[in-house]
């Protein structure tokens, strides 16, 4: 959403991005400044310009274009005049070449004129560097078959700033398609669940059916999970609301399938008619991965209307229905089925729907928001009928991004003058925006004062600035009052942090004005220092980019009198567990305010239906008819409104704990602390790490074999919760509603419960229903506790000058931490870092290399100490000197040298005087940091050691060299700094798991004389496994395998690594405790399940290497307290990386189970693979 104002009020234009030479060349020139007369064409208007040998990318000269700074309102800039209007409709885009030779990004506007006067405006940034500059040309503002002049310009800049121009050209919309498929690749998504075993039913029919989470994709390559198949559709709701119900069907067979839905029949005689059953299936597209990126992935995006599905053999479909209850629908159970008709026959799925018997409100002083442009809105009904979709998706707020016409807008003798007539797009929306019920206040994001104020060259800042301002501000305050018009929240200028010094000054100026005005103002961007400190004073509405500080935080805030809403967590549109969460339990969890999210009618490309016609990806949540294209809604749309629901109830029910506690009795007063007691828990199991957007991640990565990347599901924001907890989560806090509803006289007791059922039948005398391993695409292993890597520092005699240069001779010989690991998957990175360690008597010194294919993309806006450098390419280290596991030592850098550092959990502010530098190579960059030992506390001689690296350019990737997963925050995850004169200078301990394991020792000989030396494993003093020999000279080192095995797992075992000579005589030793963690791990799917769920299905990680398992049995046991509830159940073959074992679980009532799970190997021993809770609760159904 940066930088609206310019990028979305006006005809948009597309964002930087950088291309090879090659890709460069093509075009139909306008401008490449190779004579004199050529580059006469190009006219300086408020510049100074200069035809010069440099930077030149087409031939040998460039136009050098110098902007000077000015504190007046000035729009300085070049203009190209056409010696006769042009025909421009064939060309999509107009390109330039620039190189900024400054340290700061710069702001680059364009303006295009046709032979009419009217004009279209568009924007982009120039990092510092070389790069190409794409505007898009779009005639929806200007005739472009008649193109007059051409301006590019720098808009109120304060400062000289210089840029280096040349090969302006138009590219045709085939160049830019070619263009933007050559850098983009394809990530394919696959599923290595084996295929179901088709029943003859199953294959005479052509297909099988299953049931999975609206949150869990389902895309092409899904394959159904053994619990999944044969199960009903169930849902439930209250009278007015919408709920979805999907299903996934398998074609065994190329098919062709209808899909209908006749209605549901209810209690005496109700019915939920077809009209209020809309059917739908998801319809997969290429997307971007996410909106900056250069991998695209085939991924399901939006729900649309067709008569038929085509389904290829061996591949998945998702189909959906929303129900939207009636206002007077009768409470009670509802059933009926969806139809599948192909080739002549049907096939029925059951749906189960319960009615609940009370209504949900609409939440007050929250705010539920999309971001609106009204981008192709041709009138009014159109603009009513968005604001209408809105409302039914629960939003009671909108992001507006216009405002009034500044035609109608005027500033004579001191007095504003505004031409109302209700006929404005703007008047028009406000005014269907009170009539359609919203209920919160109207977010203006295009602020028409600055436009007024600064008219006949006006300087920003001026008095008579100042007072236009106001006044305009002003005047639509007290005209919007008299009409009833909802408070109108100003945003002066949009994510002023990420836009520069400039941007954020005037931000702050304007914020001052708008409060001096008497209205509330919002400010949007990075949780940073700008926000909270700078415009947090002179801000009412706190508003942060894709996370929330943590529910303490947000506590302060509110204590100040301001409110704090969080932005774009899903900007793509295709992650809709992202959009729940974020729009409902985690806002509850955290206290805050409210969520908007870009963009409802979506911008990008030439058509949002291709994400790859534009450098700029498609942010849309409702996808327009557009040819053969039908139109719908966005599975993150349809998602986001069900988080609002999920706030809706925990509404409802702290309002009715609020009542409950008033009361006389004390029956009713203890039923509203059991409420409260449980809602609590329920958020507390909530893992919240003030991050949202870019957590939700794919489980497995991988290549295939012809080497193109691969992801596979589930795609999951890690916070504890299965997708299926959230209906559970919500069905709890219905079932609290209902309890208190008649503790409180409002409803009958046993309203909306399933009514009694027979009794409940025996369990099965073989719960084992299926077990099912992938073969291949191991998941990742779960880590031991203990560092599994360990790196043995020296001291230097020599101290490095810290100047970003790792030339000094220390380096030449100090350790050196490699091998770094995506946290997300496990993986190698592709781009690597080197962190090479040393320290002396005052200092540790770190000299860390960053390898980097495209170093000309990495971010460095953060320009001071203090500021938020993990947003950038950075480093990160992470030290725990006490080796406590807690508190932690934190020091951010990034490419240009600026710092962040803090004690995480430490009860004092760390305040080091260390030293930092960097600088930019060939295909890497460098850092370089003294950190004295002094500020580091009490220190043992095995630190707690981590280094994590956040690269920006696309493909994003977050590593460290622990390889922990998820947070870099971990303490009880870093890896080991030794601080010791001994042989070993790096120890990779691997996973450290039961059974066979090879760590990788890299010893180096430090004495005087070549020998012969080996590593031996000792655990618990028993010997476990040694490398073979090996020579080395002085000073020379080696890696060496070192194969031991581990017997336990569970508990604490001393390993010791000991260094023999030739003549077995001890040369140095080595030692740690870790717990290896479990051979297996076995766990419920969901921590919740409902009493009428035929099955348990059991997440199964095998780990253990194939020889051990082949020859092993898993016992599985499911146990209420210390009895047994099921018969023990043996999963006789082990084989694979990970799956399912699904168990009968009909006839478990309400209540707290366990299951335990135990690896018999075949020699007899019994290894406790774990034991993991669930709970049933009372069904709707």
């Amino acid at each position: 959403m940066a930088d609206f104002l310019l990028r979305f009020l006006l005809p948009t234009l597309l964002s930087l991005s950088t291309l090879s030479q090659a890709q460069a060349a093509a075009g139909v020139p306008l401008g490449s400044f190779e004579t004199e007369k050529e580059a006469s064409a190009w006219a300086a208007s408020g510049t100074t310009t200069q035809r010069v040998e440099e930077h030149a990318t087409d031939g040998r000269f460039a136009l050098r274009v110098v902007f000077p700074g000015s504190q007046r309102d000035t729009w300085p800039g070049v203009t190209f005049r056409l010696a006769s209007p042009q025909d421009w409709t064939p060309y999509a885009m107009l390109c330039m070449d620039v190189y900024n030779p400054g340290q700061n990004s710069l702001v680059l506007s364009l303006r295009v004129d046709d032979a009419a006067g009217k004009s279209a405006f568009a924007t982009a940034a120039a990092k510092p560097g070389q790069q190409t500059l794409e505007f898009a040309l779009d005639g929806g503002a200007i005739n472009l078959g008649a193109v007059a002049r051409i301006y590019p310009y720098r808009r109120l800049p304060r400062e000289e700033s210089t840029l280096f121009i040349d090969n302006v050209r138009l590219m045709t919309q085939a160049d830019v398609l070619a263009q933007i498929r050559a850098r983009h690749t394809e990530i394919r998504l696959t599923d290595t669940t084996p295929p179901p075993a088709a029943t003859r039913e199953d294959q005479n029919r052509g297909f099988i059916v299953f049931a999975r989470s609206i949150l869990d994709l389902i895309y092409p390559a899904s394959v159904p999970r053994p619990h999944e198949i044969g199960l009903p559709m169930e849902a439930f709701a209250t009278p007015g609301e919408y709920e979805p119900l999907s299903f996934g069907v398998y074609a065994l067979q190329d098919l062709t399938l209808s899909v209908a839905c006749a209605g549901l029949r209810g209690p005496d005689g109700a019915r939920l008619s077809p009209e209020q059953i809309d059917v739908r299936s998801t319809r997969c597209l290429d997307k971007r991965t996410t909106y900056p990126a250069t991998e695209f992935i085939h991924v399901p995006t939006f729900l649309e209307r067709r008569d038929q599905v085509s389904i290829p053999a061996r591949q998945s479909h998702r189909f959906w229905l929303t129900v939207h209850v009636p206002d007077d629908a009768q409470p009670g159970l509802y059933t009926g089925e969806v139809l599948l008709r192909t080739k002549g026959r049907e096939h029925a799925v059951p749906i189960r729907f319960r009615v609940l018997p009370f209504r949900l409100p609409d939440p007050r002083g929250v705010a539920f928001g999309m971001y609106y442009t009204g981008q192709g809105v041709q009138d009014e009904a159109q603009l009513l009928a968005d604001l209408q979709d809105m409302r039914q998706h629960g939003m009671n707020t909108v992001g507006l991004c216009f405002g009034m016409d500044a035609a109608r807008v005027t500033y004579e003798n001191g007095r504003v003058q505004i031409a109302w007539d209700g006929t404005s797009r703007f008047e028009r929306f406000i005014e269907g925006y009170r009539k359609l019920g919203f209920t919160e206040p109207l977010l203006l994001l295009a602020d028409v004062a600055q436009g007024i104020a600064g008219q006949g060259g006006v300087s920003l800042g001026s008095e008579e600035y100042a007072k236009r301002y106001k006044a305009v501000v002003r005047a639509i305050t007290a005209y919007g009052k008299e009409k009833g018009w909802p408070e109108i929240i100003w945003q002066p200028v949009d994510e002023p942090a990420w836009q520069g010094k400039e941007e954020m000054d005037r931000c702050l100026y304007l914020l001052k004005l708008l409060k001096e005005a008497g209205v509330r103002t919002e400010t949007d961007g990075p949780g940073d220092a700008f926000l909270e400190q700078d415009a947090g004073p002179h801000t009412d509405f706190w508003n942060y980019n894709g996370g929330l500080p943590h529910a303490d935080r947000i506590n302060q805030i509110h204590k100040q009198g301001a409110y704090v809403w969080y932005y774009n967590n899903d900007v793509e549109g295709y992650r809709p567990e992202v959009m729940r969460y974020g729009a409902g339990f985690l806002l509850w969890k955290t206290g805050a305010d409210g969520i908007f999210n870009w963009e409802y009618r979506g911008q990008g490309g030439a058509s949002l239906y291709n994400d790859l016609d534009s450098p700029r990806t498609d942010m849309v949540y409702r996808y327009l008819p557009e040819g053969n294209e039908t139109g719908g809604p966005a599975t993150s749309w349809e998602a986001f409104r069900e988080g609002v629901d999920d706030y809706r109830y925990i509404a409802l029910l702290k309002d009715l704990i609020a009542q409950a506690r008033r009361s006389g009795k004390a029956a009713v007063r203890r039923e509203a602390e059991q409420a409260d007691r449980l809602l609590a828990e329920m958020l507390d199991s909530l893992d919240f790490r003030g991050r949202l957007r870019g957590t939700a991640a794919w489980a497995r990565a991988g290549r295939d074999e012809t080497g193109m990347k691969t992801l596979e599901g589930p795609m999951k924001v890690p916070n504890g919760w299965s997708f299926d907890r959230y209906d559970r989560a919500r069905w709890q806090v219905a079932e609290r509603i209902l309890r208190l509803r008649a503790a409180l006289g409002l409803g009958q007791p046993d309203e909306g419960i399933a009514p009694k059922r027979a009794a409940a039948p025996k369990p099965s005398r073989n719960p084992l229903v299926a077990a099912t391993f992938r073969q291949g695409a191991a998941m990742a292993l779960a880590p031991s506790s203990g560092p599994r890597r360990e790196l043995t520092v020296r001291p230097t005699t020599t101290a490095p000058a810290i100047d970003g240069n790792l030339n000094d001779p220390c380096w030449a010989t100090a350790a050196a931490a490699t091998g770094f690991r995506l946290n997300d998957s496990g993986v190698l990175a592709s781009q690597q870092t080197i962190a090479r360690v040393t320290y002396d008597t005052r200092h540790l010194y770190l000299g860390i290399e960053c390898l980097e294919d495209l170093v000309e993309r990495i971010n460095a806006r953060v320009t001071e100490d203090g500021g938020n450098v993990w947003e950038d390419d950075c480093v990160e280290v992470f030290l725990d000197p006490d080796a406590d596991g807690k508190a932690y030592y934190q020091v951010v850098i990034n490419s240009r040298g600026v710092k962040w550092f803090a004690e995480v959990g430490g009860t004092q502010k760390w305040q080091p005087q260390l030293q930092a530098a960097a600088k930019l190579g060939d295909r890497r960059w460098f850092v370089e940091v003294a950190i004295p030992l002094e500020d580091l506390g009490p220190r043992t001689s095995v630190w707690g050691f981590n280094i994590g690296r956040e690269r920006q350019p696309e493909p994003k990737e977050l590593s460290t060299w622990s390889g922990l997963r998820g947070n870099f925050g971990q303490p009880s995850e870093f890896g080991g700094l030794r601080f010791t004169d001994s042989f070993f200078a790096q120890v990779d301990l691997g996973t450290a798991q039961w059974g066979d394991n090879t760590a990788q020792v890299q010893i180096r000989n430090d004495h005087d004389a070549a020998g012969t030396f080996r590593v031996r494993a000792y655990l618990d003093g028993r010997a476990a496994g040694e490398t073979e020999p090996v020579r080395l000279e002085p000073g020379a080192t080696m890696k060496l395998a070192l194969p031991y095995r581990i017997r336990k797992s569970g508990e604490a075992t001393r390993l010791t690594l000991r260094v023999v000579d030739g003549e077995e005589k001890e040369r140095a030793a080595w030692e740690c405790t870790v717990t290896p963690t479990a051979p297996v791990e076995v766990r419920p799917v969901s921590d919740l399940y409902y009493t009428t769920d035929a099955y348990l299905p059991l997440e199964v990680d095998l780990r253990a290497g194939s020889e051990t398992l082949a020859q092993s049995r898993l016992r599985l046991e499911v146990l209420a307290g210390s009895k047994r509830v099921l018969p023990v159940v043996e999963v006789p073959r082990l084989e694979g990386s990970s799956g399912w074992a699904v168990l009968r679980a009909a006839g478990l009532g309400p209540g707290a189970y366990r299951v335990r799970a135990t690896l018999i190997t075949g020699d007899g021993q019994r290894v406790d693979a774990g034991t993991h809770s669930f709970q049933r609760i009372t069904s709707p159904y």
